[in-house]
């Protein structure tokens, strides 16, 4: 029997981040406002000072959305003490981050989501660097998540419906035909955002100002990485779009472990969608996968659309990850632990389930 996900729902994830913007448990905005011009200094002292008068104040911490806010301001001072002082010890703080972790339901430290969505805007918004260039790196990749939300919505809903009509009755404006042009149009917000950055956050200034404060650090015995792209809810689409060619190629097989390495550090929802589209495709339960549906409701172009206007996304991605590794030292890895290659492996992913749809037209 597989275990379905909750309804996923948008418009609640969205409001979920936007309250937990709203949220300063631990008071870290009287803190949190000087952070730019701490670490413009490389203060430690201070870093690690209110690092544990935050840890301190989240024993009062008992709420799914306190703790979130409290997991984004504690990792935006942790990750600044690592950058100044890579071998720093922070298991003093430990217990809190796992607590708070555990109180989330997500991991015990901060991610893309408290980052860039669920980060507060105007004057108390939490950044490293203070700079327009992180305002705009920040807002861009806020933008393009809430949109990706509409995507995981729509396309789960499709693929775990109790289909009991007749495929082909689907239709023009049939649910399969309206959740993969929703999925276009929220990975069109996606590309532009993308075109956004590369026109105005340089290589040179995200990679030797920003890129420093995203580190991995351990949490109770676990490595963790530092916010980053392969955490948005592009990551839940991809799931849905290629968990059926898993066993077809190494580029699939190769994507299982990479799913394992990077579905924890999605929020729990997104977990959800992702486990049951797993479940489904390593079940082979009713053929279900967004491919065959797709062929069955008469509404393959839009799929082979989706899959090229992801390509269209991932193509740019990789050149401006390839020009950020340029100015940095061989072997490199970027904020997720690895190096430019994963993409590679991911667009072969992309290309080996568009290719044969291409054929079948």
């Amino acid at each position: 029997m597989i275990a379905e996900p909750s309804e996923f729902s948008a418009a609640r994830e969205n409001e979920y981040d936007e309250e937990v913007a709203g949220r300063d448990p631990l008071g870290a905005d009287a803190v949190l406002i000087h952070l730019p011009e701490v670490n413009e200094r490389g203060d430690l002292t201070w870093l690690k000072e209110q690092a544990r008068a935050l840890a301190a104040a989240s024993v009062d911490v008992s709420t799914a959305v306190d703790a979130c806010a409290g997991l984004r301001d504690l990792g935006f001072l942790v990750a600044s003490a690592v950058r100044h002082a890579p071998e720093l010890d922070i298991s003093p703080l430990e217990p809190a981050l796992l607590r708070l972790g555990a109180l989330a339901g997500e991991v015990p430290r901060d991610t893309v989501y408290s980052y860039s969505t669920r980060n507060p805007r105007g004057v108390r918004r939490r950044s490293f660097t203070g700079t327009a260039e992180e305002e705009l790196f920040i807002d861009s990749v806020a933008q393009a998540s809430a949109r990706l939300n509409d995507a995981v919505q729509h396309l789960a809903d499709v693929l775990h419906a109790d289909r009991t009509a007749p495929a082909n009755t689907d239709g023009a404006d049939g649910p399969t035909v309206t959740a993969l042009r929703t999925a276009r149009s929220s990975v069109k917000v996606l590309q532009a955002n993308l075109l956004r950055v590369k026109r105005h956050v340089t290589p040179q200034f995200f990679s030797s100002r920003l890129r420093p404060y995203f580190p991995t650090f351990t949490v109770g015995g676990q490595a963790y990485a530092a916010p980053g792209g392969a955490q948005m809810p592009l990551l839940a689409v991809d799931v849905m779009l290629f968990a059926h060619a898993a066993g077809d190629s190494e580029a699939g097989a190769w994507h299982q472990t990479y799913l394992e390495e990077n579905l924890r550090y999605l929020p729990p929802a997104h977990r959800a969608v992702c486990d049951a589209a797993r479940a489904r495709a390593a079940s082979g339960a009713g053929g279900r996968t967004l491919a065959g549906l797709a062929v069955e409701t008469g509404n393959q172009d839009d799929f082979i659309g989706l899959l090229q206007d992801v390509l269209r996304f991932r193509y740019p991605h990789r050149q401006l990850a390839r020009n950020n590794m340029l100015v940095r030292p061989d072997g490199s890895l970027g904020s997720g632990g690895y190096t430019d290659g994963v993409l590679d492996r991911i667009i072969e992913l992309n290309k080996d389930v568009l290719y044969p749809m291409e054929g079948g037209r």
